[in-house]
């Protein structure tokens, strides 16, 4: 050889399956030059996720009667590094006599922040809406590359009637809710009397929020058959960690509804007797 150096360049693309940090091993040898020794340099690479997910609260709602107007809270979550506008959409199905507004089209989310938007359901009069199970799905896209788009979905149930041939006669709680007790999580007993002459399916939906209007939840009952004439206690609870340490100090309003039908996949009444309380949450 005669000393003589020269150079050239190469492009290294990488990929990851999962967010982390990565090194390259990247190693040089001369095939022209075999007795020359082979040379590595290191390259390290850092992947961060990015993307977003959206949910909606309540996302299990009962109207009590219609025409009506209810409302669900949309929430944009950044998932690692993402930041930018995120555009709302959202479609009923069925979606005669159901007018869906969105307070704000588009949302801009910081990198491991938030957004919040207020979606609005207009039920119309009966005689335009049937009673039913409705579902409503939220889409959100973005302009940022290869992420998204994000949906998540709202049940809506008409009821064709309200009844009293279903009694919702008492509700209990824990009044003071503590977070390291329960592990966030707050529980119910309702007590139902089916009054009819034949047995019933009946289920208990709950919708809540605390006084600033910040955090919105929903709980909802299994799906229980009910004897003629019979009257049952039906335990249920909110999803573990519903409330946290942010929550401690905060006092949670809500109220609860009963629907019923004589099929699983027909709850299409509900029980002329709404129940509602509060409770505080502490450590």
């Amino acid at each position: 050889m005669d000393g003589s150096t020269t150079s050239g360049t190469s492009t290294l693309t990488c990929s990851a399956a999962a967010q982390g940090t990565y090194t390259a091993i990247v190693t040089g040898t001369s095939p022209g030059f075999p007795d020359e020794a082979s040379h590595t340099a290191h390259v390290t690479f850092m992947f961060t996720t990015q993307d977003f997910s959206i949910t909606a609260s309540p996302n299990y709602i009962v109207a009590k009667t219609h025409p009506s107007r209810v409302t669900s809270t949309i929430t944009v979550t950044s998932k690692g590094s993402f930041t930018g506008t995120v555009c709302l959409s959202a479609t009923s199905s069925p979606s005669d006599g159901i007018t869906l507004t969105l307070a704000t089209p588009c949302v801009t989310v910081s990198a491991g922040g938030v957004a919040i938007d207020v979606l609005t359901i207009r039920i119309a009069h009966p005689a335009i809406v049937a009673a039913g199970t409705y579902t409503i799905t939220v889409t959100g896209t973005t302009t940022v590359p290869g992420v998204g788009p994000h949906s998540t979905t709202i049940t809506l149930v008409i009821p064709s009637s309200t009844s009293t041939g279903v009694s919702f006669t008492a509700l209990t709680w824990t009044h003071t809710l503590s977070v390291s007790a329960t592990g966030g999580t707050q529980t119910w007993t309702a007590t139902v009397t089916n009054g009819m002459t034949t047995s019933q399916y009946v289920q208990i939906v709950v919708n809540g929020i605390n006084t600033l209007g910040t955090h919105p939840f929903n709980a909802q009952s299994s799906i229980v058959l009910v004897g003629a004439g019979a009257t049952v206690n039906i335990t249920f609870s909110t999803a573990p960690g519903t409330f946290t340490a942010a929550d401690i100090g905060q006092t949670f309003n809500f109220s609860a509804k009963c629907i019923f039908g004589s099929s699983s996949g027909s709850l299409n009444n509900v029980s002329k007797d709404l129940q509602s309380g509060s409770f505080t949450v502490t450590a």
